[in-house]
Protein backbone atom coordinates (compact mmCIF):
# COMPACT_ATOMS: atom_id res chain seq x y z
CA UNK A 1 0.00 0.00 0.00
CA UNK A 2 1.35 3.71 -0.98
CA UNK A 3 0.08 7.15 0.10
CA UNK A 4 -3.17 8.31 -2.37
CA UNK A 5 -4.34 4.77 -2.51
CA UNK A 6 -7.75 4.28 -1.67
CA UNK A 7 -8.36 0.85 -0.17
CA UNK A 8 -11.63 -0.83 -0.10
CA UNK A 9 -13.05 -4.54 0.67
CA UNK A 10 -15.06 -6.46 -0.90
CA UNK A 11 -16.44 -9.75 1.12
CA UNK A 12 -12.93 -11.15 2.35
CA UNK A 13 -11.08 -9.29 -0.44
CA UNK A 14 -8.67 -6.33 0.06
CA UNK A 15 -8.40 -3.35 -3.09
CA UNK A 16 -7.47 -0.48 -3.53
CA UNK A 17 -7.55 2.10 -6.61
CA UNK A 18 -3.97 2.62 -7.17
CA UNK A 19 -5.24 5.68 -9.38
CA UNK A 20 -8.22 7.51 -9.89
CA UNK A 21 -7.16 8.62 -13.18
CA UNK A 22 -3.83 7.93 -15.22
CA UNK A 23 -2.32 9.70 -17.81
CA UNK A 24 -4.21 7.78 -20.42
CA UNK A 25 -7.71 8.85 -18.70
CA UNK A 26 -8.57 5.68 -17.30
CA UNK A 27 -8.19 3.92 -13.80
CA UNK A 28 -6.71 1.67 -12.04
CA UNK A 29 -7.59 -1.06 -9.47
CA UNK A 30 -5.04 -3.26 -7.32
CA UNK A 31 -6.39 -6.51 -5.39
CA UNK A 32 -4.18 -6.90 -2.54
CA UNK A 33 -2.82 -9.98 -0.11
CA UNK A 34 -4.07 -8.60 2.97
CA UNK A 35 -1.58 -11.01 4.53
CA UNK A 36 1.69 -9.49 3.16
CA UNK A 37 0.56 -6.53 1.07
CA UNK A 38 1.86 -7.98 -2.32
CA UNK A 39 -0.55 -7.06 -5.43
CA UNK A 40 -2.68 -9.94 -6.66
CA UNK A 41 -4.08 -8.77 -9.77
CA UNK A 42 -4.60 -5.10 -11.40
CA UNK A 43 -7.40 -4.14 -13.92
CA UNK A 44 -7.69 -1.19 -15.76
CA UNK A 45 -11.22 0.32 -16.01
CA UNK A 46 -10.77 2.69 -19.52
CA UNK A 47 -12.10 6.10 -19.65
CA UNK A 48 -12.95 5.92 -15.32
CA UNK A 49 -10.21 8.29 -14.58
CA UNK A 50 -11.29 10.93 -17.61
CA UNK A 51 -15.17 10.43 -16.94
CA UNK A 52 -14.30 12.01 -13.08
CA UNK A 53 -12.04 14.60 -14.76
CA UNK A 54 -14.97 15.40 -17.09
CA UNK A 55 -17.43 15.14 -13.79
CA UNK A 56 -15.20 17.53 -11.80
CA UNK A 57 -15.43 20.07 -14.58
CA UNK A 58 -11.74 19.83 -15.48
CA UNK A 59 -10.83 20.60 -19.54
CA UNK A 60 -8.29 19.32 -21.48
CA UNK A 61 -6.73 22.85 -20.62
CA UNK A 62 -6.31 21.59 -17.06
CA UNK A 63 -4.12 18.39 -17.93
CA UNK A 64 -1.28 19.36 -14.93
CA UNK A 65 -4.09 18.52 -12.02
CA UNK A 66 -3.22 15.44 -10.77
CA UNK A 67 -6.31 13.42 -9.21
CA UNK A 68 -5.61 10.87 -6.10
CA UNK A 69 -7.32 9.06 -3.38
CA UNK A 70 -7.65 10.28 -0.20
CA UNK A 71 -9.44 8.14 1.94
CA UNK A 72 -10.68 4.44 2.68
CA UNK A 73 -13.63 4.10 0.75
CA UNK A 74 -16.76 2.70 2.33
CA UNK A 75 -19.91 0.48 1.59
CA UNK A 76 -23.17 1.73 1.34
CA UNK A 77 -26.34 0.06 1.84
CA UNK A 78 -26.75 -0.09 -1.87
CA UNK A 79 -23.47 -2.05 -2.45
CA UNK A 80 -21.61 1.04 -4.18
CA UNK A 81 -19.05 2.95 -2.42
CA UNK A 82 -18.19 5.98 -1.25
CA UNK A 83 -14.77 7.67 -0.57
CA UNK A 84 -12.97 11.18 -0.71
CA UNK A 85 -10.22 11.88 -3.22
CA UNK A 86 -8.13 15.03 -3.74
CA UNK A 87 -7.09 17.36 -7.06
CA UNK A 88 -3.23 18.87 -6.88
CA UNK A 89 -2.48 21.66 -9.00
CA UNK A 90 1.78 22.26 -9.02
CA UNK A 91 2.37 26.03 -10.04
CA UNK A 92 6.15 25.22 -8.89
CA UNK A 93 8.11 27.08 -6.60
CA UNK A 94 6.74 24.90 -3.55
CA UNK A 95 3.15 26.50 -4.29
CA UNK A 96 0.40 23.74 -4.90
CA UNK A 97 -3.36 23.95 -4.66
CA UNK A 98 -5.72 21.13 -3.11
CA UNK A 99 -9.05 20.59 -3.45
CA UNK A 100 -10.95 17.42 -1.60
CA UNK A 101 -14.26 15.72 -3.55
CA UNK A 102 -16.31 13.02 -2.87
CA UNK A 103 -16.72 10.03 -5.22
CA UNK A 104 -18.99 6.93 -5.60
CA UNK A 105 -18.06 3.53 -7.52
CA UNK A 106 -19.74 0.50 -8.10
CA UNK A 107 -18.81 -2.41 -5.88
CA UNK A 108 -20.71 -4.91 -8.03
CA UNK A 109 -17.24 -5.44 -9.87
CA UNK A 110 -14.36 -6.65 -7.93
CA UNK A 111 -11.90 -5.95 -10.73
CA UNK A 112 -12.25 -2.22 -11.69
CA UNK A 113 -14.47 0.92 -11.09
CA UNK A 114 -17.97 0.84 -13.72
CA UNK A 115 -19.63 3.89 -12.48
CA UNK A 116 -18.66 6.94 -10.90
CA UNK A 117 -19.84 9.71 -10.20
CA UNK A 118 -19.08 13.10 -8.09
CA UNK A 119 -21.24 14.71 -5.41
CA UNK A 120 -19.60 17.45 -4.02
CA UNK A 121 -16.05 19.55 -4.81
CA UNK A 122 -14.55 21.06 -1.68
CA UNK A 123 -11.96 23.87 -2.21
Amino acid sequence: MEKNWAPFVIGDHLFAHRWLDDPSGDSQVLEIDAMNGNVVNSSVCPGAGAALRSALGLTDADYAVKLSGGTNAERLEDGSYVGIGHSMRDFGSDRRVYAMFGYVFDGQCERALRRLGVYTQFV
